[in-house]
């Protein structure tokens, strides 16, 4: 099915089984969260930290600093190498990820009270949403807008009154996710290119960058924001705000830490920031330069691993097709469908790099319609080693708009106990959240054939339990239905994962929590060598679990 570069894809099995081993036995379907590590990558860091040389704080002047100094500006170079940014009109600073990058441009941007505005998508990370916070201390005029009124409002040419109309006399922002980290709706890159005087266009590449290209001379954004975890799974703790000279220049920095300032009066008010090398006013004391240092290696690992980031970009579009193809021909023999994808027009835009990413986001349904809570997936699927991410990812305005609930069921949810990142799944028949499956540089086929083959042994259901095909044609009596009775004849638990089951002794109540069962699947026993929880494809069942008598 996969036919994109030979190479690659031949090889993909043998770099799997060489960089990988932590994928063995495991399908892992959280690329867009973080993706895995390659095992040279690690190998080559920790080379370098324990064989290159001493890594001295770039802050101090001695032969060590100035190496580790050297190594950091590399670090810049290629980054905004990989993203096509002239160094002469761009300047890569590091942060501690997009977040920190985020936060630095709401904090410092010259904003001038109602008469600026700040516009974002309703589809934002949580992260770019906490910079209305910022604005709004200011005073600043805030909106969440729509695609249509950043096409219709900013991006159409303007004349001096039309500029006056959408509030350009003083410094204005748009926030807006290259990719969405929720469903993997891509946005227009040249929104950025055609926007008005005073306007500044911040993107989100977050979940963008790491399996796509960016070039910021074709379309040069004045922030662009990002975290290198995302792309190379190691090291955390390292992002970088890529910002145009012009626009970097307008921003008012209202606080400064060591390294930042070419002088400065502990005893007064005078300081001036570093000017010469416009990132360091930005670099609030010591860098992660240790972690810096591993970008470079990064680059070098996955242009080895994988030839270039085209590729990449290639091999994923092709299997999340593949992945929503064979998701959407899942049906229960009702020919009701399993699956409900939360996304516009998937099936024109899923494989088409302009309009999707390599993530799929989903809600599965029993046969009459009925929604399947995303825990109950969550935890099905961790038994069979499946990786999935579940809730709303950080991403509350997709998930509100895509799950159809107004602002006052969101109230409503938050008053029943449900609040981000718990397992209350469904409130009154209705989702709260979302299961996501992404797709990154070292996924395969067999990842997708694993989750479809899941889907269909957990989640489809015999014709029996379908609703009627035409319930409007079912007779109405007026006689008490005859509701069907069973007896629970025996009752099996499984405590510890991969280890035999425990039956209840008959005439033995058993309490129910909201996760299931008590003490139903709630342990494992890992390998104290190899860290690998046990499982029968290694192990052959011979450990059988026993709660004592006195739990009745």
């Amino acid at each position: 099915m996969l036919s994109d570069d030979g190479d690659y894809q031949g090889r993909l099995g043998e770099i799997r089984q060489e960089e990988y081993p932590q994928l063995e036995g495991h399908v892992y379907l959280d690329y867009t969260g973080a993706p895995p590590i390659p095992k040279s990558l690690v190998r080559e860091y920790a080379d370098f930290l324990t064989t290159e040389t001493i890594q001295g704080n770039p802050h101090s002047g001695n032969t060590q600093a100035q190496r580790v100094r050297a190594g950091v500006n590399e670090a810049r170079r290629m980054v905004l190498e990989h993203l096509e940014a002239d160094p002469i009109h761009y300047t890569c600073i590091f942060t501690s990820g997009a977040t920190a990058a985020l936060k630095l441009v709401g904090e410092s941007f010259p904003w001038e009270g109602e008469s600026s505005k700040f516009w974002y998508l309703q589809d934002n990370h949580t992260s770019v949403l906490g910079l209305r916070e910022l604005a709004r201390v200011k005073g600043v005029h805030i909106q969440c807008v729509s695609e249509e009124d950043i096409v219709n409002g900013l991006c159409k040419p303007f004349s001096e009154e039309g500029e006056k109309k959408v509030g350009v006399s003083s410094p204005s922002l748009l926030a807006y996710p290259a990719q969405s980290n929720y469903n993997g709706q891509r946005y227009p890159l040249f929104w950025g290119e055609r926007k008005p005087r005073n306007w500044r266009v911040l993107l989100d590449t977050a979940a963008y960058a790491a399996t796509s290209t960016l070039s910021l001379r074709q379309y040069p954004v004045d922030f662009c924001v990002l975290s290198f975890y995302k792309i190379f799974g190691f090291p955390t703790g390292v992002g970088a705000l890529i910002a145009r000279t012009e626009a970097l220049q307008e921003l008012r920095r209202p606080y400064f830490g060591g390294g930042t300032v070419d002088a400065i009066l502990a005893s007064g008010s005078f300081s001036r920031l570093k000017r010469e090398n416009i990132h360091e006013g930005f670099e609030d004391g010591t860098i992660n330069f240790h972690a810096i240092l591993a970008l470079p290696l990064a680059f070098s690992v996955f242009r080895r691993l994988y030839g270039s980031f085209e590729r990449i970009a290639h091999h994923t579009q092709q299997l999340i097709l593949a992945t929503y193809h064979g998701l959407s021909e899942l049906r229960h023999e009702c020919g009701a469908p399993l699956v409900q994808f939360l996304m516009s027009h998937p099936e024109t835009s899923i494989g088409d790099p302009k309009l999707h990413g390599p993530i799929l986001t989903f809600l599965l349904l029993r046969p009459a319609g009925e929604y399947v809570g995303y825990a109950e997936v969550a935890k099905v699927a961790a038994l069979e080693g499946i990786s999935l991410r579940t809730g709303s990812f950080c991403n509350p305005g997709a998930s509100q708009t895509w799950l159809g609930l107004t602002d006052q069921a969101l109230r409503e949810q938050f008053e029943a106990g449900h609040i981000c990142g718990d397992d209350k799944d469904l409130i009154k028949g209705h989702p709260t959240g979302a299961i996501r499956a992404s797709l990154g540089a070292s996924s395969s086929m067999d990842d997708v054939n694993r989750l479809i083959g899941f889907l269909i042994r957990y989640f489809l259901n015999p014709r029996s339990l379908c609703a009627p095909e035409n319930p409007l044609s079912v007779t109405l009596t007026r006689e008490e239905p005859q509701l069907p009775e069973g007896r629970i004849s025996k009752l099996i638990l499984y405590p510890i994962k991969s280890c035999g089951g425990y039956i209840v002794p008959e005439g033995v109540n058993w309490r129910m929590k909201e996760s299931g069962l008590e003490w139903d699947r709630e342990w494992m026993l890992k390998s104290v060598d190899t860290g690998r929880a046990l499982d029968q494809k290694r192990y052959v069942l011979e450990i059988h679990d026993h709660i004592g008598t006195w739990y009745a």
